[in-house]
């Protein structure tokens, strides 16, 4: 995202589950205040590299169920269920260090 920035995009085109994060990332880069948009783009890198390698548009269902926002994340066909390797997965990162988002988004 951030060489999609530097190359002149104005704004990014990523999943539903996150657009607050994904905001953080662009309003500090367009403010002229990179550096802030390196660190933000940080610290929600592991939920963009869950979504983009491992669920895909399922993240924001997965979310969303995980908030209690919804009962199930199940998903219509074409697109198939999250395998149990993409949830063990975003356990892994449940855990990640301290700076990273969590489960709750911040």
């Amino acid at each position: 995202m951030l060489a999609d920035l530097d190359a002149g995009a104005t704004g990014a085109m990523t999943g539903d589950g996150y657009p607050d994060g994904i905001r953080q990332i662009v309003d500090a880069y367009a403010a002229g205040r990179r550096e802030e948009a390196i660190a933000t783009h940080a610290r929600w890198l592991p939920l963009i590299n869950y979504e983009n390698r491992q669920t895909g548009l399922q993240t924001a269902k997965i979310l969303m169920r995980e908030g209690g926002i919804i009962t199930s994340e199940a998903v219509r066909q074409p697109s198939a269920a999250a395998r149990a390797s993409g949830h063990a997965r975003r356990a892994d990162r449940d855990r990640a260090p301290p700076g990273c988002v969590g489960p709750a988004l911040g």
